[in-house]
């Protein structure tokens, strides 16, 4: 798998709980996306951490089906997105995973992660960028 290396993993349980504690999510009718901000200042590359619970959903067919639509769906989008860590949690009861709801629940995935995408483009034009010479800002001598 060269487009979802180790690199682009969390791994440790200090990084999934430094996403969590940012506390800030995306919800979904199923998911709910957590991010914070990356582990190490000199990370470039998005990272995802999947919590995928018995609680949710009963047998392990049905949560590695899911586990492998999020990671793909990652690996698409992953040049799209910011250098965040990310948590994709599964919060509600599903049954028994059909095609129509595996496809339901990677449609949901796909919106969640361009919720995200969309909404650090808009903070990042938001932001005021600070002058620097040579781009028509006048210095401040005189």
């Amino acid at each position: 798998m060269p487009d979802y290396p180790r690199s682009c993993r969390l791994l440790k349980a200090e990084a999934f709980s430094a996403v969590f504690s940012f506390r800030r999510s995306v919800r979904g009718a199923h998911f709910s996306l957590h991010y914070g901000a990356p582990e190490k200042k000199e990370s470039v590359a998005p990272r995802l951490g999947l919590v995928i619970g018995k609680k949710f959903m009963r047998r392990a067919v049905g949560r590695n089906a899911v586990k492998r639509m999020a990671r793909e769906c990652f690996r698409r989008l992953r040049p799209l997105l910011p250098p965040r860590d990310f948590v994709l949690r599964l919060t509600a009861r599903t049954s028994k995973p059909d095609r129509a709801l595996k496809q339901a629940l990677a449609a949901e995935i796909d919106a969640l992660f361009q919720k995200i995408s969309v909404l650090f483009c808009e903070e990042n034009r938001l932001r005021p960028q600070s002058p620097q010479p040579g781009n028509g800002a006048k210095s401040g001598l005189l």
